[in-house]
């Protein structure tokens, strides 16, 4: 499954990192013709975030951590909405230039609607990742920058979802 999130504002910060904001997800149906439920996104948080209430932030699913993610929830639309802080010098480049346009959320599905399999109900949600290319057909990019500031085929290891 892949879900691709656009970035809805950064802002770059005087010690030179970025605080981004974006949708990990939404009800959206993805390239793959399936859909993660805003409630399967809601009791994925407290998994996904640490003691200290932050989650991790990636690059491209990649084992290379980019930052953290400072805040989740869950909007009047259904979106799954985060807020991080972009740490790592390489993946602060590739956002402010326009390579990473979104979030995209890496875990496991662990249940599907009975009736519709393609409909994701229950995830392991392990990563946040800043990505240059999702597969949602809504996604678009708006950047604003601040002054100082079970269905027949097979499940993948890590679903990707994303959206608007």
């Amino acid at each position: 499954m892949k879900l691709f999130c656009p970035f809805t504002k950064v802002e770059k910060q005087e010690d030179g990192t970025l605080y981004v904001e974006g949708v990990a997800s939404s009800e959206a149906r993805d390239a793959d013709g399936e859909i993660i439920t805003a409630e399967a996104m809601q009791k994925a948080i407290p998994g996904f975030l640490r003691a200290d209430g932050t989650g991790p932030v990636r690059e491209m699913h990649a084992l290379k951590a980019a930052g953290k993610t400072v805040e989740v929830w869950i909007d009047k639309a259904k979106r799954t909405r985060v807020s991080a802080v972009v740490v790592d010098s390489e993946a602060v480049k590739k956002v402010e230039t326009g390579v990473y346009q979104g979030f995209s959320v890496g875990g496991k599905a662990l249940a599907r609607d009975a009736a519709d399999p393609t409909v994701i109900t229950e995830l392991k949600w392990v990563e946040l990742s800043l990505v240059d290319r999702g597969s949602n057909p809504d996604a678009v990019i708006s950047l604003w920058k601040a002054e100082a500031m079970p269905e027949t085929k097979p499940q993948r290891p890590f679903v990707q979802l994303a959206s608007l």
